[in-house]
């Protein structure tokens, strides 16, 4: 008997939606907060960061779990804007990325 293939529940996960630097009181020096929505069917997102919005120059900072990420930036000088996209990660791979983003480093 042949094994029949499971499919993902999912599907192509969409793009992280409403991308956005919180910013508060609890914000501090050197660090870039984001969050955006959950996307269903993703284990987990990958956030990326560039010096400007053009996608092409973007590079992998971190993975979350959960739709918060903290980027540290102890190299860059006080007030520095940055750029940041998102993806959702689930069974059936990697999303798009999100709409950009960009953020003041307090």
């Amino acid at each position: 008997m042949i094994p029949k293939k499971v499919k993902s529940p999912f599907g192509v996960l969409p793009a992280p939606q409403n991308l956005h630097n919180p910013f508060s009181k609890h914000t501090i020096t050197a660090e870039y907060r984001l969050r955006w929505k959950k996307v269903k069917g993703a284990n987990s997102y990958n956030v990326y960061m560039s010096s400007d919005s053009i996608m092409a120059h973007k590079a992998y900072v971190t993975t979350a779990t959960k739709t918060l990420a903290k980027v540290s930036a102890a190299s860059l000088p006080s007030g520095t804007l940055q750029y940041f996209w998102a993806s959702a990660v689930g069974a059936s791979g990697e999303s798009a990325l999100s709409d950009v983003c960009s953020a003041r480093n307090p």
